[in-house]
């Protein structure tokens, strides 16, 4: 990708005899054929620690782009507005042109991530996609280049920092990410959307529309290529978790692979919120035909059974159930029933899976309850449900029995055995002191004989005097 950010801007390496790159130079005009194109570079903390070299490079290569002076150059053009704004607000000519060239933009040194994966997956904390975006502006308007490292800009009462994200963002018409391998793609890892998808989240909210989005495929070094977003995901469904033998195979891994069948459902999630061009209602029905209806005949139910693992199941039916609720999926009445009636049965027999859209999220609980109750086959569900989620609300009203673990004897070591065990006790506050009483576990001595150390090895010690005696018959003998 570094090679097509410097082609755009027209620039190119220099090499030396050994194949190494010794610096860059501005490509001529003529040569070049076109227009020289601004780039803003959003890199994740990793790129920023590991390739550092690469940062700066590339942030000569800004600069020497900007010196190009070519009545058609846009990104000398954006540089040259940028600073005239900055000096109205009375920033030095200096600084404001240096701060006017900055083209990367990352999270803070020693932070990692654009935090879109914690806030997109807990729907019921934001009501609109700005919201949203606004986070990616606050983590990733960190300065890179042009003399800055993770650096901040104020003016007065405004993030000059962010403001720059923002104005470098704005019009742009591509976005860009890379894919080097075929082990992860687009579904198997928040990465993706939380970078690729928050940047044309951030474009989207600023121009009104969401840019091109595409993936520069270096999976094959011998054959680069440039592929939609829509392209590379639908083949990635299609052949991974649409694929009833990758299924087998995954949840055939028990509880992580159950899990990660979940994740694989969030990670879409974070796609439609981020680029909802790229994620239509099909994609949602093939998941949905697939592990709700199991139109492949693999008791899915079953397999997330027994690999121990419902509350993923119970999760990936409400984050389909919560993609209903917050109009991205436009879902038959009869979908909408057999999730709602999912979602019900499954806390009934496992509990609430307390996730970031369940046990948090009021909104996806009274959408689900309306459900139930509007539906005379559902309606036998609706206590159980709220039940649940009373019992997760209010543990003190769980029953002591609830409480306590069950343990058997073949569960403890009997190297290491705990003589104690833990029993329900009201703890009151000591007279004079104001408080509230609260409930906790006390400490017992249960006065079980147990066995407290090891059996000595007489036969390794006899062996070892053995070796010992017989190594020092060997030197007397020499």
């Amino acid at each position: 990708m570094e090679s097509q950010v410097l082609f755009l801007m027209g620039v190119r390496p220099k090499w030396d005899q050994r194949g190494r790159v010794t610096g860059i130079e501005a490509i001529p005009r003529k040569e070049l054929g076109r227009q020289r194109i601004d780039v803003t570079l959003v890199p994740s903390g990793l790129y920023r620690d590991l390739f550092s070299n690469l940062m700066v490079m590339l942030d000569d290569a800004v600069t020497l782009a900007r010196n190009q002076d070519e009545n058609d150059n846009l990104l000398r053009a954006h540089v040259l507005k940028t600073k005239k704004m900055l000096m109205e607000k009375g920033i030095a000519e200096d600084k404001a042109e240096r701060l006017a060239s900055v083209r990367i933009f990352t999270e803070p040194s020693g932070a990692y991530g654009t935090n879109l994966a914690n806030v997109i997956p807990r729907s019921n904390s934001w009501d609109n996609e700005k919201q949203v975006a606004d986070v990616y502006f606050m983590r990733m308007s960190h300065l890179f280049g042009q003399g800055f490292w993770s650096a901040k800009e104020e003016e007065g009462s405004e993030d000059i920092s962010r403001t720059l994200l923002k104005s470098a963002l704005s019009g742009s018409k591509m976005a860009i990410h890379s894919r080097s391998s075929n082990l992860y793609a687009t579904l198997d890892n928040d990465d993706f959307f939380q970078y690729l998808g928050g940047t044309a989240l951030a474009i989207r909210t600023l121009d009104g529309k969401t840019p091109e989005v595409y993936v520069t495929n270096l999976a094959n070094p011998k054959m680069p290529k440039q592929e939609t977003l829509e392209k590379v995901m639908g083949r990635e469904m299609r052949s991974r978790y649409l694929n009833p033998e990758w299924i087998k195979a995954m949840m055939g891994e028990g509880y992580a692979g159950a899990r990660f069948v979940d994740k694989v459902v969030e990670h879409l999630w974070g796609w439609q919120v981020t680029v909802p061009e790229a994620v239509d209602a099909a994609k949602w029905s093939e998941l949905y035909e697939t592990y709700i209806l199991d139109k492949n005949g693999l008791d899915i139910k079953g397999l997330f059974r027994q690999a121990r693992n419902m509350h993923a199941y119970q999760s990936l039916v409400a984050r389909m159930l919560e993609t209903v609720r917050k109009d991205y999926w436009k879902a038959d009445d009869k979908v909408v029933e057999r999730l709602a009636g999912g979602y019900a049965q499954s806390v009934q027999e496992v509990g609430l899976a307390c996730c970031d859209h369940t046990c948090n999220n009021p909104q996806l609980t009274a959408f689900t309850s309306n459900v139930l109750l509007s539906v005379p086959g559902l309606k036998s569900l609706a206590p159980g449900f709220g039940k649940a989620l009373d019992t997760v609300k209010q543990p003190a009203n769980m029953t002591a029995k609830a409480l306590q673990p069950a343990v058997k004897a073949s569960d403890v070591s009997a190297s290491a055995p705990d003589t104690r065990r833990q029993s329900p006790v009201r703890l009151e506050q000591a007279p004079g002191k104001k408080g509230q009483k609260v409930e906790g576990y006390e400490m017992q001595e249960t006065g079980a004989p147990v066995s407290g150390s090891a059996p000595i090895p007489y036969l390794f010690i006899l062996g070892f005097l053995i070796f010992v005696g017989l190594i020092a018959l060997g030197f007397r003998k020499k």
